[in-house]
């Protein structure tokens, strides 16, 4: 048999609505707000699923999420009227890690970079153009040295 407990902290207790933590299960589109935000911004209106030429994103319990492979066109952000998905404030910077005779031979960043923001002259290190930069990351997950930061 189970035994209540009828102090006023126990009913109190029974009554608190319960906290819902958000779900960390879905990959958002790109550019995408931490979840909590996003949830509170995005308005459901499906622009973003409707614009990515990959049909990358779908809807899972009327939010976007990608299901296939994003190529990074910021087609969705550009489409987001909330905010939801919306250009990083954070810029990619070059750190100590990266020497000048390293990045002559790895050039792995400026490779995946699709803004053509990082340039590699000849007996220099990377360089990022911060105007350039999108503040996407795809430089960070390249570089294998660890060179990279988005600050």
């Amino acid at each position: 048999m189970t035994e209540i407990n009828h102090s006023k902290r126990a009913l109190f207790e029974r009554f608190r609505p319960k906290l819902v933590e958000p779900s960390t299960d879905f990959i958002r589109p790109p550019q995408a707000l931490e979840e909590v935000h996003f949830l509170q911004l995005c308005d459901q209106c499906v622009r973003c699923v409707s614009v990515c030429p990959n049909n990358a994103i779908i809807l899972e319990h009327g939010y976007p999420v990608l299901s296939g492979a994003c190529d990074s066109c910021y087609q969705c952000v550009q489409a987001c009227p909330t905010g939801a998905l919306t250009h990083s404030k954070l810029k990619a910077n070059v750190n100590f890690r990266c020497s000048a005779k390293l990045a002559s031979h790895c050039q792995s960043c400026v490779e995946v970079c699709q803004q053509n923001a990082i340039t590699i002259k000849p007996g220099e290190s990377a360089a990022i153009d911060s105007q350039a930069c999108s503040g996407c990351g795809d430089c960070l997950n390249a570089c294998a040295f660890f060179a990279i930061t988005l600050d």
